[in-house]
Protein backbone atom coordinates (compact mmCIF):
# COMPACT_ATOMS: atom_id res chain seq x y z
CA UNK A 1 0.00 0.00 0.00
CA UNK A 2 2.77 2.37 0.94
CA UNK A 3 4.56 1.65 -2.07
CA UNK A 4 2.12 1.58 -4.65
CA UNK A 5 1.47 5.58 -3.00
CA UNK A 6 4.90 6.45 -2.74
CA UNK A 7 5.37 5.51 -7.05
CA UNK A 8 2.07 7.21 -7.34
CA UNK A 9 3.67 10.36 -5.90
CA UNK A 10 6.52 9.86 -7.87
CA UNK A 11 4.13 10.08 -10.95
CA UNK A 12 2.19 12.95 -10.20
CA UNK A 13 4.82 15.03 -8.99
CA UNK A 14 6.63 15.58 -12.32
CA UNK A 15 3.58 16.78 -14.01
CA UNK A 16 2.84 19.35 -11.30
CA UNK A 17 6.18 20.69 -12.10
CA UNK A 18 5.32 20.43 -15.54
CA UNK A 19 2.27 22.69 -15.05
CA UNK A 20 4.31 25.15 -12.69
CA UNK A 21 6.78 25.85 -15.47
CA UNK A 22 4.07 26.21 -18.10
CA UNK A 23 2.47 28.22 -15.69
CA UNK A 24 5.82 30.81 -15.15
CA UNK A 25 5.97 30.92 -19.22
CA UNK A 26 2.69 31.99 -19.24
CA UNK A 27 3.25 34.80 -16.97
CA UNK A 28 6.31 35.65 -18.37
CA UNK A 29 5.70 35.83 -21.91
CA UNK A 30 2.44 38.18 -21.21
CA UNK A 31 4.72 39.81 -19.52
CA UNK A 32 6.86 40.41 -22.54
CA UNK A 33 3.91 41.53 -24.63
CA UNK A 34 2.45 44.00 -22.00
CA UNK A 35 5.97 45.61 -21.66
CA UNK A 36 6.38 45.32 -26.01
CA UNK A 37 2.61 46.96 -26.24
CA UNK A 38 3.08 49.89 -23.30
CA UNK A 39 6.59 50.82 -25.33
Amino acid sequence: MVNAFETRGFMIFPIRLKVLEEKWKVRIISRFKWSDVQR
